[in-house]
C-alpha cells in the first residue's frame, strides 16, 4: 500500500517575498525497509506545488554533503528508485535516527522539505570495510555514501582499506575504466599506490571503484570520482540549454558542476554555479543579461560561461542557451555618452 505524504516547509511561517513550497510524496510503502532485494524497483515520486525548484534531492538534513538528486519527469514532478544502492549506502552511513526527507530548493536559494520518512534496515552482512584516502594534506576516511566521494586524482598517494570479515577470505581490488589493480596486504589492512598508469586510467574514465568482500564475490563497491583537472569540451567550447529554475550539468564537467537560474524576467536572469553533489556555491549567483559573462574556475583553469540567448515564450517554458570557452574573457564595456563639446 502507498501513502501520500503532504510536506512542510524548513522556512518560518513568516511573511517573505517568495511562495512556499511544499511536496508531495506518493509510491512510499507503509513500511520502508532497505536494502530491497535485487532487482526490485520501489519508485519515489515528489510533486512540487507552490512554485518550481531550482533542485530537489534525497538526504537526512538540508545541508548534508550525501544527497543523492531526484531526477525530473517533468516541471513540478521528480522521481528516485529507492532500490538504488547509493540510497542504501547514504542511509547506512548515517548514525542516529533512521528518517530521511525529500528537499526542494526554490529559486531564491531558500530550502524546503517534506515530512520525515522513516526506514528500517535489514541484518546487515558481517562483512563491513573502512577506506582512506592518503594525500598531500594527510588521511581522510571516505564516505560509505559512494555517491559524494569527488576526489582529484593528482592529490591522492594511496587507499588504505580494514575489512570487518565474514566468512571466507577477505579481498580488496580497484578498477578504473577495463584496467584492475591489486591491492597488496599490510597486515590486517589491504594498501594501494597510487602510481601514475593508475592515476591516468582513473582521470580518463572519471571513476575509481574499489571492491571488497569475500574472495571471488565483492560484496560492496564504492565509486570514487574523479574532478575533472579541465573541461572536456568537444570543439573548444560548450553549449547547454537551461530552462528557467531548473539546472543542468556545466558543459565537460562530467555533472562536477552545474549551472541554476531563476526567473527569465526584463531581460534577465539569476545565474549561479554550483557543484553538483554538494550544493556548494563556486561561482556566487549573479543578474546577467543577454551576452553577459561569468568566469568559472576549475583547478587551475578558467573559462568564461557566456549567457548566449534568453527565450521567452508566450506557451512553453522559457529558456536560457549558455556557452563555454576556455579562458577568462571580460564583457565588452559599453561606451559612454560622447563628450560634449566646449
Amino acid at each position: 500500500m502507498s501513502a501520500i505524504l503532504l510536506a512542510s516547509a524548513l522556512a518560518p511561517t513568516a511573511a517573505r517575498a517568495e511562495r512556499r513550497l511544499t511536496i508531495m510524496l506518493e509510491g512510499l510503502p507503509s513500511r520502508l525497509v532497505l536494502p530491497f532485494a535485487e532487482g526490485t524497483n520501489r519508485i519515489l515520486t515528489a510533486r512540487v506545488k507552490g512554485g518550481s525548484a531550482a533542485q530537489v534531492w534525497l538526504a537526512r538534513k538540508a545541508d548534508d554533503k550525501g544527497r543523492v538528486a531526484l531526477d525530473a519527469v517533468d516541471t513540478n514532478r521528480f522521481q528516485v528508485n529507492l532500490a538504488d544502492p547509493d540510497i542504501y549506502e547514504l542511509l547506512l552511513a548515517k548514525k542516529g535516527k533512521r528518517k530521511f526527507r525529500i528537499f526542494a530548493r526554490a529559486a531564491g536559494g531558500k530550502a524546503y522539505s517534506s515530512v520525515a520518512v522513516l526506514y528500517s534496515l535489514r541484518e546487515a552482512s558481517a562483512w563491513d570495510y573502512r577506506l582512506w584516502v592518503v594525500g598531500k594534506s594527510g588521511k581522510q576516511r571516505v564516505s560509505r555514501y559512494h555517491g559524494s566521494a569527488w576526489f582529484a586524482p593528482d592529490e591522492v598517494r594511496a587507499l588504505e582499506c580494514k575489512v570487518s570479515r565474514g566468512e571466507g577470505e577477505a579481498a580488496v581490488s580497484a578498477a578504473a575504466g577495463a584496467q584492475k589493480f591489486a591491492f597488496s596486504r599490510d597486515g590486517a589492512a589491504f594498501k594501494l599506490k597510487i602510481t601514475a598508469p593508475l592515476r591516468r586510467a582513473w582521470a580518463a574514465s572519471g571513476t575509481l571503484k574499489v571492491r571488497f568482500g569475500p574472495a571471488g564475490e565483492p560484496l560492496r563497491t564504492v565509486i570514487m570520482r574523479a574532478i575533472p583537472g579541465a573541461l572536456d569540451l568537444a570543439g573548444g567550447k560548450g553549449k547547454v540549454t537551461v530552462n528557467q529554475r531548473r539546472s543542468a550539468d556545466l558543459p565537460g564537467s562530467g555533472g562536477y558542476l552545474r549551472i541554476y537560474i531563476g526567473d527569465i524576467s526584463a531581460g534577465q536572469v539569476r545565474v549561479e554555479v554550483s557543484e553538483g553533489h554538494s550544493g556548494a556555491v563556486v561561482v556566487k549567483p549573479t543578474h546577467l543579461q543577454q551576452g553577459g559573462r561569468l568566469r568559472v574556475k576549475l583547478g587551475k583553469r578558467s573559462y568564461t560561461l557566456t549567457l548566449a540567448s534568453l527565450v521567452n515564450l508566450l506557451v512553453g517554458t522559457d529558456y536560457a542557451v549558455f556557452e563555454v570557452t576556455p579562458g577568462w574573457t571580460k564583457a565588452a564595456k559599453k561606451p559612454g555618452p560622447a563628450p560634449k563639446k566646449p
